[in-house]
């Protein structure tokens, strides 16, 4: 008869380790919500929504959205210069608000009744593109936790920030669809998701009980 020394016997700890995996999960995404994101009223989680879902934003006080040409512009609000002058305006509301100086004309923000942002999901993307090596990452893990080399809370928070890596690289490569032309020139960046890389840096997860 074969007998188990119990100074070896880790099954009770194996166990232990597995209840808590199974009696817990990881959330991941964006779970702050600051409201200074690019010095706007918008937070970062409402940016994250708008990029994952896609939106059609209008005016709702005044008459025109205005859409920033270039840097400068991009940092304020056309309230924020004077002597702005109001360029071919449509039936349609469109116009462009520049600054004039005899023959030079620098063009500042479009005027627009509506601006679609289409849908970037960056988080559906990222697992949809990368879930094989998630899984194949998980898998290890999970072997690292039932050989008894890393604790099972241990090892969910290792899972966590492996999946937030690759939701961020996912987010760095990430090209289409691409930002207007105006919105690239204000920006700076052809990188639809990437401004001041606030929005990837709040890219968290968290572990949570059943």
């Amino acid at each position: 008869m074969v007998t188990v020394n119990e100074e070896f016997n880790h099954i009770p700890d194996i166990q232990k380790e597995l209840r808590y995996i199974m009696n817990h999960h990881i959330e991941i995404g964006v779970f702050q919500d600051s409201g200074d994101y690019s010095d706007q009223d918008i937070s970062v989680l409402a940016i994250a929504r708008i990029n994952e879902f896609g939106i059609d934003i209008v005016p709702k006080e005044a008459k025109a959205l205005t859409i920033p040409l270039n840097k400068r512009a991009a940092k304020h609000s056309a309230g924020d210069f004077e002597d702005l002058v109001l360029l071919d305006k449509g039936d349609d509301g469109d116009g462009i608000l520049a600054f004039v100086d005899g023959k030079n004309i620098e063009p500042m923000y479009a005027l627009v009744k509506k601006v679609k942002i289409p849908e970037r999901a960056f988080m559906r993307g990222a697992f949809d593109k990368r879930k094989n090596k998630m899984q194949k990452q998980a898998e290890k893990i999970l072997n690292d936790v039932l050989m008894m080399k890393t604790p099972a809370k241990a090892a969910m928070n290792s899972l966590g920030q492996i999946i937030v890596t690759q939701v961020q690289e996912y987010m760095t490569n990430l090209r289409t669809p691409p930002n207007a032309e105006a919105t690239q020139k204000a920006k700076g960046s052809s990188n639809p998701l990437i401004n001041s890389g606030k929005l990837r840096d709040s890219i968290d997860y968290k572990i949570r009980r059943n």
